[in-house]
């Protein structure tokens, strides 16, 4: 058994000259407060960080082991890394103000239109991003050179920075609990336009139970095969909309972000893998006869998730919330699991979804969709010939090495965008559902040659 204990705080950078400024609070403040602090408080004095490990033989004879281990981990990159991301379009930097329908011929008087503020900054009360991971294994040596392993491995983490809209438009809350948000409705603080807000609301968790099996290298050849069946959950997928694209960083509901809570992007619910090596008999000194060997991996795995949406930047739900997306309403009694056609041309049934009136937002779930599976087979024959000239132990070695053998196209999500979302009552685009590119390669076969002394 070992156990740990790790502290590991941070400091937060400032401006030598003490030009840091900071939206202390993004409901009342009409203007970013200059100079004092940095641009948040520090959350990291109290990441401590504990941590356990245990290896069990149980027979004492060294072929069951039960092994196992659990620890606290602090994002210290989250939010010290988001401060750099936000300082260049905060004032006094760069204050983003934008004039619309300005009088003109006179611009320069900024008259007789209307003028709003945009912000982008971090809470300044941001907490402290951690996880907690555990795992438990068991494993058993068998004859020939057999081993089994069946574990469990499970995460949880909390507090993960996101993005969000911080002032959204103050809505209406109708009789059954639905928000409206009204056409010309104010935002939350009147005092700005939209608020680009990094903060620390975001969570997941993943459960996975592992198996494997290896017949370790003798006889000439070695087997290994693994399979994971395991679940991604969490309410946010990054900070920034260029690390996703199967659904928005910023959540639908700026005033609910746990209305996202849905299979992360990357959850992949079956994933399968087996390896081989095998040296054909022979001996390796006797030219082109011995020193042959044949190597294989293939890889198998379930879709990943993706999400229905609105066209981008529309904002048919009238909250406020630019930078992200919004989503339409299922159609009632259907299932999503049902929508899926798995046809290149169309992937999904759009019918299946309808355009809500504007000022609501869309009841489809984030991440409802499954895309397409995934399969990979690569093959490789090797040749090693030994050569005295290069000294004990070196050979030369020719590979001729064959990725995606059986040309199998694996293909990306689908165009997610349902609606244009320009009018009321308008129907499915027509790209809805198709898929137009694949994630790997065709068919690749390369020849090498490679020198060992």
């Amino acid at each position: 058994m070992n156990l740990g204990l790790r502290y590991e705080f941070y400091s937060l950078p400032t401006e030598v000259n003490g030009l840091d400024t900071a939206l202390r609070d993004i409901f009342t403040d009409a203007d970013f407060t200059p100079g004092g602090p940095p641009f948040a408080e520090n959350p990291s004095r109290g990441n401590f960080a504990p941590r356990v490990g245990f290896a069990w033989d149980v027979a004492g004879d060294g072929r069951t082991a039960i092994r196992g281990g659990a620890g606290v981990y602090h994002d210290t990159d989250g939010p010290f890394n988001s401060s750099f991301g936000i300082a260049a379009t905060s004032p006094p930097f760069a204050p983003n103000t934008t004039l619309t329908s300005p009088a003109f011929p006179r611009p320069s008087s900024l008259t007789g239109g209307t003028i709003a503020r945009s912000a982008r900054t971090i809470d300044y009360h941001i907490k402290q991003p951690y996880g907690v991971t555990y795992n438990v294994t068991a494993q058993r040596e068998l004859a020939g050179q057999m081993v089994l392993s069946a574990g469990y491995a499970g995460s949880r983490a909390y507090q993960l920075v996101t993005a969000i809209e911080g002032n959204p438009v103050v809505p209406q809350m109708l009789s059954d609990g639905t928000k409206f948000f009204p056409a010309g409705a104010p935002r939350r603080n009147p005092n700005w336009g939209p608020i680009d807000y990094r903060t620390s609301g975001g969570r997941s968790v993943y459960n996975a139970l592992q198996l494997s099996a290896q017949k370790r290298f003798s006889r000439n050849y070695q087997l290994q095969a693994a399979y994971t069946l395991g679940k991604t959950m969490d309410n946010f997928q990054a900070q920034l909309n260029a690390d996703v694209s199967n659904s928005s960083v910023y959540p639908q509901d700026p005033y609910d972000r746990d209305r996202d809570w849905a299979r992360a992007d990357f959850d992949v619910r079956h994933a399968f893998s087996s390896n081989f090596v095998w040296d054909l008999p022979g001996p390796a000194d006797r030219g082109w006869i011995g020193g042959w060997q044949v190597n294989g991996i293939v890889t198998l795995r379930s879709g990943v998730p993706f999400t229905p949406a609105l066209g981008t930047g529309v904002n048919w739900s009238r909250s406020g919330n630019t930078s992200g997306e919004d989503r339409p309403n299922l159609r009632p009694g259907v299932n999503p699991d049902d929508l899926i056609l798995g046809r290149p041309e169309q992937y999904f049934d759009p019918s299946g979804f309808v355009l809500q009136p504007p000022g609501f937002l869309g009841n489809a779930g984030r991440n409802s969709l499954t895309g397409p599976k995934y399969a990979m087979t690569n093959l490789s024959l090797v040749k090693n010939t030994n050569l005295a000239v290069l000294g004990s132990g070196g050979h030369v070695q020719v590979r001729l090495e064959m990725f995606n053998v059986l040309n199998h196209p694996n293909f990306a999500v689908p165009d997610r965008i349902v609606f244009g979302a320009e009018r009321e009552g308008e129907a499915p685009l027509p790209t809805a559902g198709r898929i137009t590119r694949t994630v790997t390669s065709a068919r690749q076969i390369q020849l090498a040659v490679k020198v060992i002394f």
